[in-house]
């Protein structure tokens, strides 16, 4: 089947509000409510590869745009407290299943996990230990913030096994830093990339986020300079999106301030020639690595995977979210996301229940297209362009996605265009359709 030609999104030209693969995604976010009970069930016959998510609430300042639900702990028996609960948590579920897990990956996310002192980051592995196998094949990384990261910690870090680590510095305009309270200035940065080199471990991450309030198509370009200078492994590139609904700060912010979406597409151009000219592979749709580094590689292969933490290249099949807003997914087929409320959190494990918020079910059919979604947005092709479309109402998605120029069809191969990888970036990256299938922020 001959491809259309990919249409051109000029930087002037009004993008339409939504986008066919919107609609193809929100369309297979079907499946059926599930309660815990039937998680149980499946968690008794999962089997395969484990990687656990652990999600650590507390952070030292929280910014204005910042998008994670977050709290600024009061004292340490605050976090103390919570550590009891995610060893309980842990311990609950654990029981399900036939043997203690060996590991694939390990993520602390947050918030900011390295918010806690140097006892509290032992007490944590040491209850991850109780509970779980740890190989030195286990990829184990963290969220950190650079205000945190002394040269001490940081070799304790590598000590308990991490060898990734990323830097939420946001934005590194002094202007941007001064107003909305992101204080990680580029000097902080250059020593602080220096001591974790220093200190072993072997990948660093940072964020790049364009479309910030206030900020300017010479902000972003200043910001290049800067991370051409610090040098980082990889870059996790997104577009800022206002949630006051869910995140109350974000008002504070002001809508008149937030660049228009011309210069969201110049800025996130801009980038992308950038950082490609500077030696980096784009990688699937949102991220930036050297070109000798494994996910790079892997996207080249075409055998890059995502799962609730981010790209990876062992495809482990489970990961198991702990803690507030924690994310589950077995087999692509069973969803869960803990309850956003750190009260609410507490609560349930208080009362020896699972603290789950909601749950999902996919069916065979659901669960095979979304595999090849995930596929798609990976590696930018699918072998059988069929499993996106089990149904006619997906089917017609497709087709509009060709019509479009977001995806050339030849036999049963779809692949993304390069103008479909430009729009895909906007659309899947600013409408959070990467999140789990159809569980509340």
């Amino acid at each position: 089947m001959k491809s259309k030609p990919p249409l051109q999104a000029l930087p002037n030209q009004a993008a339409p509000a939504k986008h066919p693969v919107h609609d193809l995604i929100m369309d297979s976010r079907t499946g059926s409510e599930m309660s815990p009970n039937e998680f149980v069930k499946i968690l008794r016959t999962c089997n395969g590869g484990m990687a656990i998510y652990v999600h650590l609430p507390f952070c030292t300042t929280p910014g204005v745009v910042c998008t994670e639900h977050s709290r600024l702990a009061q004292d340490e028996s605050e976090m103390n407290h919570y550590l009891i609960n995610l060893k309980r948590e842990m311990g609950r579920v654990t029981l399900l299943l036939d043997s203690k897990p060996v590991l694939t990956q390990l993520h602390l996310g947050g918030g900011t996990p390295n918010y806690l002192s140097e006892p509290q980051l032992m007490r944590l592995m040491d209850t991850i230990e109780a509970y779980f196998e740890i190989s030195a094949a286990t990829e184990m990384s963290l969220d950190a913030s650079a205000r945190r990261s002394s040269r001490t910690q940081l070799e304790l870090l590598h000590g308990l096994g991490f060898r990734n680590i990323s830097y939420k510095a946001n934005d590194l305009s002094a202007s941007i830093e001064q107003t909305f309270s992101r204080l990680d200035s580029f000097e902080i940065l250059q020593d602080v990339f220096s001591n974790t080199r220093e200190a072993g471990l072997k990948t660093i991450s940072m964020d790049l986020a364009y479309g910030l309030p206030e900020q300017s198509i010479a902000d972003i370009t200043d910001r290049l300079q800067q991370i051409k200078i610090l040098s980082p492994d990889r870059v996790s590139c997104h577009s800022y999106t206002a949630k006051a609904e869910t995140f109350g700060h974000h008002n504070l912010a002001g809508q008149d301030a937030i660049p228009s979406l011309a210069d969201r597409l110049v800025m996130f151009n801009t980038i992308a020639e950038f950082m490609q000219a500077e030696g980096y592979e784009w990688v699937g749709l949102d991220y930036f690595a050297k070109s000798t580094d494994t996910i790079a590689e892997a996207h080249q292969q075409q055998r890059l995977h995502r799962n609730v933490i981010g790209y990876n290249t062992h495809g482990c099949p489970n990961t198991l979210g702990f803690g507030t807003r924690a994310v589950s997914d077995i087999g692509s087929r069973a969803i869960t996301k803990n309850h956003n409320s750190i009260q609410s959190w507490h609560a349930a494990l208080q009362r020896a229940e699972f603290p789950m918020q909601s749950g999902i079910l996919l069916s065979e059919d659901e669960a095979s297209q979304r595999r090849a979604m995930q596929d798609l947005l990976c590696n930018l092709q699918v072998d059988d362009y069929t499993q996106l479309a089990y149904d006619e109402t997906s089917a017609s998605r497709v087709r509009e996605l060709e019509a479009a120029g977001v995806l050339q069809i030849t036999d049963d191969k779809a692949v993304v265009t390069e103008q479909g990888r430009f729009a895909l970036h906007h659309t899947v990256i600013e409408h959070s359709l990467l999140t789990p299938w159809r569980l509340a922020v």
